[in-house]
């Protein structure tokens, strides 16, 4: 996401040597291409404003978490707490809206199985946790 938001073309050079030196070169290419196609998914439907971390963190936001969790909830057939976490990722209700988006993450998630790279499971419920928690402290706040 920072190298859309940023035009930062290192986000997406550190990306491609990851992939490659994990994945060899043709499949780390195609795994770059789905994760292109679902970060532009989320990007053009996205209703508010998505964060993450700095490369360099070790962490996850709410917002990748959200993202991961709906890549490893499609690589586990949990449709549900995928949709669920496309929801809270970007705000999408809309059932076409979040079809598209569960379209491209069932692309990355699908090559990420496909190369032996297979995320933990978020249970729905942890999905659910995490997005009261952060509503919960953005009331607070405000």
């Amino acid at each position: 996401m920072a190298g859309y938001e940023f035009g930062d073309i290192e986000c997406w050079e550190t990306a491609w040597r990851l992939f490659q030196e994990v994945l060899g070169p043709k499949q780390g290419r195609y795994a770059l291409a789905e994760l292109q196609f679902f970060v532009r998914s989320v990007r053009e439907s996205t209703q508010r404003q998505i964060r993450c971390f700095p490369a360099c963190c070790r962490y996850v936001c709410r917002d990748e978490c959200m993202a991961l969790a709906a890549i490893a909830a499609l690589q586990c057939n949990d449709e549900a707490t995928a949709v669920a976490a496309l929801h809270y990722l970007t705000g999408v209700g809309e059932k076409p809206a979040l079809e598209r988006l569960n379209e491209a993450a069932h692309s990355f998630a699908g090559v990420l199985t496909a190369t032996g790279q297979t995320l933990l499971p978020i249970p729905g419920c942890i999905v659910e946790d995490i997005a009261s928690q952060s509503c919960a402290r953005r009331q607070i706040s405000h």
